[in-house]
């Protein structure tokens, strides 16, 4: 028996997600979790390398993972310069380096995903396996969150109190949504809309509830929001009903702003807010300690890969105060401008530019996908403003947007373009 390439992709992609999406931490003790990122991080760059060694991946392959491939000829060079400079300034020792540096290679996953599609010949057979392993994780989750709350019952303690049982708000214990939620989350609208499947309706309303009264962050509740918009307005094709909705949705927006909705959102983000106005305030700090600390070379490429705890250096950098420290991680895109400076334009405007231009592509041709796609893309880059899609926590979310993105929008090009043998003798 023949065992193809895919499956052993599909299957090593498999067992990384349930390492990311929290199923190991069901089972087994805390810790290693500097060794999982390494291993993770080594699988990423060796499946990497052999879907670029298979020699008959096909033409199709060729036009699926141009938009990965324009990316990583700018990711790759500047992360490889990041690392560099992070290693000599921060004296961090061979360990602590691969810890650090490792789960940057988490985007290679887009490799095999594309190779995976491509041999596939779709994106849901795959696509569909990881939304499932989502749900569940996320309904495992929320039976924990409900014990620990209302029960007083611990269990899953590793991927309940992931974050300290002090990540409290509303007097209960919030829990973070994890890795692929939007990529799941915009599958299920995409499928509800578009097909009219009552269950995949159920299970994103159910994922949305998991956002408001689980991990309670009301950035996510509006970036979620405006992706269910996106799936709405893109899930038809007649004008009347493109009409009709957009008509519906302006008298929604008017009187969301008339309610006073709009100047509530804006209040909760204010620091003179009573709820939220520590935690607003201590981002302002944050932006401008990381700005005053960074040097005028350091404007060009960046602080580095500073991580608490790996070296002396590099602790004495995050240090606030004896009790507290600065996070990249908590003030979104800038935390990614402060580790890569100038560089990061570099990644995030062209990848979001040709993102964009492949949704508004996709739409002007019909494409079948265009829901998904445009709402995979509305959610990574308005995520990505609060929750940097290039920090430790998201790397391998960004991996299934390059390779999602890069499938669908060949896909739609493909649509368009006429035959390839009818292409051959125009080019001709």
């Amino acid at each position: 028996m023949v065992i193809n390439k895919s499956t052993v992709f599909k299957a090593a992609v498999i067992v990384v997600s349930l390492y990311i999406l929290g199923y190991l931490d069901l089972v087994m003790p805390p810790g290693n979790t500097d060794m999982f990122r390494v291993i993770c991080g080594i699988i990423a760059i060796v499946l990497a390398l052999a879907v670029l060694c298979v020699s008959n991946k096909g033409p199709e392959y060729k036009r699926n993972v141009k938009f990965a491939n324009l990316f990583f000829a700018l990711y790759i060079p500047i992360i490889i310069l990041t690392s560099v400079l992070s290693v000599i300034w921060y004296k961090y020792k061979l360990v602590s380096a691969l810890a650090i540096i490792m789960p940057y290679c988490f985007p290679l996953y887009a490799y095999p995903l594309v190779y995976i599609f491509s041999m596939d010949r779709s994106y849901e057979r795959f696509t569909k396996v990881i939304v499932a392993l989502v749900v569940i994780i996320l309904s495992i989750k929320a039976v924990g969150w409900y014990l620990y709350n209302y029960r007083g019952v611990t269990i899953f303690p590793n991927l309940i109190l992931r974050h300290s049982a002090e990540w409290v708000r509303n007097g209960v214990l919030r829990v973070d949504v994890g890795a692929l939620y939007g990529v799941a989350l915009c599958y299920l609208l995409s499928k509800f809309f578009v097909n009219k499947k009552r269950r995949y309706g159920v299970l994103a309303a159910g994922m949305m509830l998991f956002v408001v009264f689980i991990t309670q962050y009301r950035y996510l509740e509006i970036v979620m929001l405006l992706c269910a918009l996106l799936v709405y307005l893109t899930s038809t094709d007649s004008s009347k009903s493109k009409l009709i909705r957009i008509l519906i949705l302006a008298a929604m927006v008017i009187a969301f702003i008339a309610l006073g909705g709009l100047d509530a959102i804006l209040a909760s983000f204010s620091v003179k807010n009573e709820e939220y106005g520590s935690s607003n305030e201590a981002r302002v700090l944050t932006i401008n300690y990381f700005w005053e600390t960074m040097n005028p070379f350091q404007h060009i490429v960046g602080l580095g890969f500073v991580y608490s705890g790996y070296s002396a250096r590099a602790t004495a950098v995050l240090t606030r105060s004896s009790t507290l420290q600065y996070w990249m991680e908590d003030i979104g895109i800038l935390g990614g401008f402060f580790t890569f400076g100038m560089l990061s334009f570099l990644i995030y405007v062209p990848l979001f530019y040709r993102s964009v231009k492949a949704c508004v592509l996709a739409i002007r041709n019909k494409f079948s996908d265009r829901a998904y796609l445009t709402s995979l893309v509305g959610y990574m880059i308005l995520c990505c403003i609060m929750l940097n899609i290039l920090d430790r926590q998201r790397l391998f979310d960004t991996a299934f947007y390059i390779a999602l993105i890069s499938y669908l929008s060949a896909m739609s090009e493909r649509q368009r373009s006429p035959s390839p043998l009818l292409e051959e003798k125009i080019n001709r």
